[in-house]
């Protein structure tokens, strides 16, 4: 792990001399990546945060953006099914409301990208994917 932080390091050096921001989308739970960010300790090295990968591990949404809020820059919208299929959003295991209510909290207001399915009829899904998100983000308490 050393070698690995010591490679984040040095990118970041040289990120930073170019004002870039490296976002990391790892595999780790939200507690081990944060002590790896505070062991590395760089202002530029922010984290993605994607929704189907964090729910198909078993990981509350909830709970891993309240642990990440400071370092959270990115979100991918996914949702993935239990044999771990990317699926349309709403039908997998992503629970958007605890999402949306721990992005509510944090006051997130960085990009959302979706990583869906396009389905049959991909400007439709499209729309489908906003209205959900829209709705989540308005309704949720």
């Amino acid at each position: 792990m050393l070698e690995f932080e010591n490679l984040i390091k040095c990118l970041s050096d040289k990120a930073k001399n170019y004002d870039i921001i490296i976002c990391l989308e790892t595999l780790l739970t939200s507690t081990h990546l944060v002590r790896l960010l505070n062991k590395i300790n760089k202002d530029n090295i922010k984290v993605v945060l994607d929704t189907g990968n964090i729910a198909s591990s078993n990981n509350c949404l909830y709970s891993e953006v309240k642990i990440l809020h400071k370092y959270l820059k990115h979100i991918h919208i996914k949702d993935k099914d239990s044999n771990d299929n990317n699926v349309y959003l709403g039908t997998g295991l992503v629970n958007f409301k605890d999402l949306f209510l721990g992005l509510k909290e944090i006051n997130y207001l960085g990009p959302l990208v979706f990583e869906t399915t396009r389905g049959s009829d991909p400007l439709n899904t499209a729309k489908d994917n906003i209205n959900m998100c829209n709705y989540f983000t308005n309704k949720v308490k």
